[in-house]
């Protein structure tokens, strides 16, 4: 529902003191299985009957990584999107393209996005703005688990009922679980943080 409510106040909010008809582009992901494309088409057909005179052309741009290229390519080719769900982290490639601007005068204008921003998690805020500006919106947050081989803690010599309490324990025993072979090469990495169809190591 909370989704639902800032994701068309957003889009409400690019088309504040529009009275013709005009057209809103935004490109969005799905970075994980399930029916999200079929949810966030729903938030835009329910946006569009309150709002009849703003079109959205929605863009589907496949995963995260691939919607980020599709993004910079659109901005690069002159025909940029006016909004788009991205990672955080490319707030600043926007920025160096001088593509991005912030939510802010938006904001200010329409007390229900308001309040929906005051709604979030600090936390949350936090990687959406930067020198006090907001510039994103948190959508779609994910919380990453823990798993671990139990079998190979005991291998390196680690209590397999214990994992790492501390981000300091996380890389002490990623060190003593990374194993190499003869000539060094790693055949196995202690840990591996999954971003979008790969993991980082």
């Amino acid at each position: 529902m909370q989704k639902r409510k800032w994701l068309i106040g957003a889009l409400a909010a690019l088309g504040l003191g529009l009275a013709q008809q005009t057209t809103i582009t935004f490109y969005y992901p799905v970075g994980v299985a399930g029916p999200l494309a079929r949810f966030i088409e729903g938030y835009v057909s329910e946006f569009q009957r309150q709002n009849p005179q703003i079109r959205v052309n929605t863009v589907f741009g496949g995963n995260y990584e691939e919607n980020q290229a599709k993004v910079v390519a659109a901005i690069r080719a002159g025909n940029p999107p006016d909004t788009a769900i991205l990672l955080s982290q490319q707030l600043y490639t926007l920025m160096a393209m001088d593509a991005i601007e912030p939510f802010d005068p938006y904001i200010s204008k329409d007390p229900e996005l308001a309040q929906a921003v005051r709604d979030f998690f600090p936390a949350f805020m936090m990687n959406s703005t930067l020198d006090g500006r907001v510039y994103s919106l948190p959508f779609q947050r994910s919380t990453p688990i823990l798993y671990y081989n139990k079998e190979a803690f005991r291998e390196a010599g680690l209590d397999p009922e214990r994992p790492p309490q501390t981000w300091d324990e996380l890389v002490e025993y990623a060190k003593r679980l990374t194993k190499r072979d003869a000539q060094g090469r790693v055949i196995r990495y202690g840990v591996a943080i999954p971003t979008e169809d790969r993991s980082t190591w």
